[in-house]
């Protein structure tokens, strides 16, 4: 159970890389399987015993608002608490609008869709004792070339054919202390990767956690959409979260 948190879904972007789906539903409404991704982000949070829940929006707003007072079942299962007007605040500019009793708060951007297991970024978090812990995932790219290696005399020693390269990227979740709450900037807008650099710069712990126990995917993107549909189609869509 996870009573010292308090759940944050950032959803105020415009959507834009996934246009022209984002023109009728905002992003945290977009269907996943056979439940809109703020159901699914929900049920995570509820599911490692958060019930304190703030949605953080902007865009589309007013649809987000009339889709959780027609959805009785929410308030069901969490305390819903909305902002309508932080999406011009950025990533992080808007925690400073949530006022929880928790200490800690799990914070996923509103575009992620992941079956991985949460409750190990927030018991790592808790067991480091950092300020601010960054959910990773993998990405890869490929070179659509080959790639050249010579020696200190400009002699080709070897030859890569269309290397994969792998990366560690922010997941798009975070676990987040009072320390690290404290460093969001006071005015205007503020991001995640400035909040994260201001907490190495005043020399708080930030730590990594890297996703395991289920996939991850970019809703921001049409390909990154597509995928997770066809990984919803593949499983049980009714119920995309780990096993307890």
């Amino acid at each position: 159970m996870q009573s010292d948190y308090a759940g944050v879904i950032v959803a105020g972007g415009y959507g834009t890389r996934l246009a022209p789906i984002t023109h009728v539903l905002p992003k945290v409404l977009v269907p996943v399987g056979r439940r809109a991704m703020l159901d699914i982000l929900v049920d995570q949070m509820t599911h490692l015993g958060i019930r304190d829940i703030h949605l953080l929006l902007g865009h589309q707003a007013g649809l987000v608002r009339a889709y959780v007072d027609s959805s009785p079942h929410l308030g069901e299962l969490a305390r819903l608490t909305l902002h309508t007007d932080t999406g011009d605040l950025g990533t992080a500019g808007p925690l400073r609008r949530v006022h929880a009793r928790a200490r800690h708060l799990l914070v996923m951007n509103g575009d992620v869709f992941t079956t991985a297991d949460l409750g190990a970024l927030t018991n790592r978090h808790a067991s480091d004792g950092s300020a601010l812990t960054v959910a990773t995932t993998e990405f890869t790219t490929t070179i659509p070339y080959g790639v050249l290696h010579s020696d200190d005399r400009s002699r080709l020693v070897t030859v890569d054919e269309k290397p994969s390269l792998e990366w560690a990227v922010s997941a798009g979740i975070y676990a987040v202390g009072p320390e690290a709450l404290a460093l969001v900037e006071a005015g205007g807008p503020d991001e995640m990767p400035g909040l994260i650099q201001r907490c190495l710069k005043h020399g708080l712990q930030v730590s990594t956690h890297r996703l395991t126990g289920g996939a991850w995917f970019d809703l921001g993107t049409e390909d990154g959409y597509r995928s997770s549909l066809r990984h919803s189609e593949s499983r049980d869509a009714t119920d995309p979260l780990p096993a307890p």
